[in-house]
């Protein structure tokens, strides 16, 4: 595959930010709001070390070809119709290049290597639709085209977690949600149908149910490895028929849990699998979380603290091969997030935060002991791009240890760096390296990756 067009548009692209870096900084006008705010309420500045101080009023909506939302401004105004009438559409597509610098599996190709997909959401709000208070059909087709990286670097995870497949389109999720009760309608959530556990549901605002995480779970627009975005240890399966439920008893509270078919297949329904008498295997993941605002003199410091436990019903053989098939293996879980300064008391989303995980599982099972990874994000750092985002973190893989594999402790080091830029609010381009310390366990190894992410939102 000739990547000339890739390299001209990287090259267009780098050439548009430039171009649009004085128009998308922060408005002089603003700034200059801020300041006489400042000046006419000198106690109120002082009691409060933020950069700027409340103004009191909303931004207009921006419908210019840079300010709106979407390359399209929601299809031409047509999108806007239809969520009026409880329909609602979203077209979204990320394309990477990644080049291995060095390193990697032996044999691999050094040429760097093209891949994206591309998300069609449809969300029906059935209240709208058909007075059905609370209720809503969702759908999620997705495609993917390209060469992914991952076979050249021999890691145990994917250094691209956008591209999984070949197939040009297939339904990723389609299921029923119901939320009733409670003073708000939504002390209780379910989802019945073709699901994908991974795709949280949202408490407080943060991302919760299961195994997510504010600063990484997307890859997007955050970190691209697979170890940066969910919990290797779970053995999630693919997206297919299941329940989940999530229950909040206050504001701050909730409990959630799920089941789902162990077996199912990225590309089919796997409703064939799901009730086949004896042959049927479940995945069921429970979580509990805690979701504080913590109180700080520019504003609450919003943060996540949850902890689970699976079991996947699914037979796997111990490696020790004279051992009898082992059924239900578990683990567990945790998952924190924490927004740490509000620099920005107008712009909640600006300052540094953190994350970590950590898992555990059968080591006599499942290759990946334990893990655990850390990471810093920190939006608007450079002073007039606050809506840029820079992320760096680190994931650790510890292997079972056995002499008869071809893997040996301690495991896979995932170090991950990406710049998150803002071109228009619908185009994010973001620098991404990577690295891969013992790639697949590889005593010695390492992988070398640099890539760059165009996200369009149409």
């Amino acid at each position: 595959m000739s990547h000339r067009p890739t390299a001209a548009l990287a090259l267009f692209l780098i050439v548009l930010y430039a171009a649009c870096t004085p128009c998308l900084a922060d408005s002089p006008t603003s700034a200059t709001a801020a300041s006489s705010a400042t000046s006419a309420a000198p106690t109120a500045a002082a009691s409060c070390p933020c950069q700027n101080v409340p103004s009191g009023q909303a931004a207009p909506a921006d419908h210019s070809f840079l300010g709106r939302d979407s390359l399209t401004d929601h299809f031409f105004g047509v999108g806007n119709k239809l969520s009026d009438s409880g329909v609602d559409v979203r077209l979204a597509a990320v394309q990477v290049y990644q080049q291995l610098l060095g390193g990697g599996s032996p044999g691999h190709e050094h040429s760097g290597l093209y891949a994206g997909r591309y998300d069609v959401e449809m969300n029906f709000g059935l209240e709208k639709i058909l007075g059905l208070k609370g209720g809503r059909l969702y759908a999620l087709g997705e495609g993917d085209w390209g060469r992914g990286i991952w076979p050249n670097v021999g890691s145990l995870t994917n250094p691209n977690n956008n591209y999984v497949t070949t197939d040009e389109l297939y339904a990723l999720q389609l299921y029923y949600e119901q939320a009733f009760g409670g003073p708000n309608g939504d002390l209780v959530t379910f989802r019945v149908g073709k699901i994908n556990l991974t795709a949280c549901f949202q408490c407080a605002g943060c991302p919760s149910a299961f195994d997510g995480n504010r600063y990484a779970n997307d890859e997007t627009s955050q970190f691209l490895n697979y170890a940066l975005v969910n919990n290797p240890t779970i053995p999630f399966p693919y997206p297919g028929p299941g329940a989940m439920a999530l229950v909040r008893p206050t504001d701050w509270w909730y409990l959630s849990a799920a089941v789902a078919n162990a077996r199912s297949k990225l590309t089919e329904s796997s409703f064939d699998s799901t009730f086949n008498g004896d042959n049927s295997h479940f995945f069921s993941v429970y979580e509990t979380g805690l979701t504080p605002q913590l109180p700080s003199a520019c504003g609450p410091l919003p943060g996540a603290y949850r902890v689970g436990f699976w079991n996947n019903g699914q037979s796997k053989q111990p490696f020790d091969a004279d051992s009898d098939t082992r059924v239900g293996t578990l683990g567990l879980y945790v998952s924190i997030d924490q927004k740490l300064w509000n620099p920005d008391q107008d712009d909640a989303a600006r300052g540094p935060a953190a994350f970590f995980r950590f898992g555990a599982a059968q080591g006599v099972v499942d290759a990946v002991k334990t893990f655990y990874s850390a990471g810093l994000q920190y939006q608007g750092l450079v002073p007039g791009r606050n809506a840029d985002v820079l992320g760096l973190a680190c994931a650790v893989q510890r292997l079972a240890g056995d002499p008869d594999l071809s893997f040996s402790p301690p495991g896979e080091t995932v170090v991950e760096t990406y710049y998150n830029i803002q071109l228009t609010p619908w185009c994010h381009l973001s620098p991404d390296v990577q690295y891969i310390s013992n790639p697949g366990g590889a005593t010695g190894a390492h992988a070398t990756i640099i890539g760059l992410r165009l996200q369009l939102i149409f």
